[in-house]
């Protein structure tokens, strides 16, 4: 709701706090295709987000370590400088490989046990 309000005053400057963090996947997606990639095309648009899927998506990225500025420039500079953010980037994707790694083995053990479990239960038929 804050955000159609913010759209609403049709202003030429906006500062979005992370206004895709209360929603999910999907709909942050949405929103930021409809709202701020495409209705704020030709606006100043800061956003500060969390969610490094819309970084790529960015003009100009700010780093902010402890609330000091270390770093600015687009997402493909920024990855090509091994930069701190690009070591950050690689920690995040690193951990979802892993997390995902994990997973899939913790849904092989669950498919794997309700194999066994409806064997046994074939076989006691």
């Amino acid at each position: 709701v804050s955000m159609a309000r913010a759209l609403y005053r049709n202003a030429d400057i906006y500062l979005l706090d992370d206004p895709l963090s209360a929603v999910d996947v999907k709909v942050a997606k949405h929103l930021f295709q409809k709202s701020i990639k495409s209705y704020l095309a030709d606006k100043i648009c800061i956003l500060v987000t969390h969610q490094i899927q819309f970084l790529q998506n960015a003009t100009k990225i700010i780093v902010l370590n402890n609330g000091e500025m270390v770093q600015i420039g687009s997402y493909t500079d920024l990855l090509a400088s091994s930069s701190s953010f690009a070591r950050l980037l690689d920690d995040i994707h690193q951990f979802e490989q892993q997390h995902s790694i994990e997973l899939h083995q913790q849904q092989s053990i669950i498919s794997s046990t309700s194999s066994d479990v409806d064997e046994e239960t074939l076989a006691l038929s």
